[in-house]
């Protein structure tokens, strides 16, 4: 399980994600929710630098994200949703069991741009 607050590199969340998968199925997978990735960067590769915490609380009036306090003293961004990562995961390694690292990562980055996944 990933830990709030730790610093990943982001191949380790992928890593993390993969195992659970694979020894533990789709539906243990999407028990662990309720996170996001942060980082400094914009576009996260293998070795970035990550974070693992909570969603941002939506301002009820003026409908902004608030980040965590973590998030926002690091002054990190939101990079993906649990399920976002969770569902490419799963999509990919369902198509390709042994994909590497870096099909995973280019599978991440295209269905972040393109909102579907990529065909392997």
């Amino acid at each position: 399980m990933l830990t709030k607050n730790k610093e990943y590199k982001f191949y380790q969340i992928i890593n993390e994600l993969r195992n659970i998968y694979l020894q533990d199925g789709s539906k243990k997978l999407y028990q662990d929710n309720n996170w996001c990735v942060y980082s400094q960067l914009d576009n996260v590769e293998l070795k970035s630098n990550c974070y693992i915490d909570e969603y941002p609380e939506i301002d009820d009036t003026s409908f902004e994200e608030k980040s965590p306090s973590f998030i926002e003293e690091r002054e990190l961004q939101l990079i993906f949703r649990d399920e976002l990562l969770q569902d490419v995961i799963v999509s990919t390694l369902s198509r390709k069991e042994n994909a590497s690292n870096e099909e995973l990562l280019e599978s991440i980055h295209y269905y972040d741009d393109n909102d579907t996944f990529l065909e392997l």
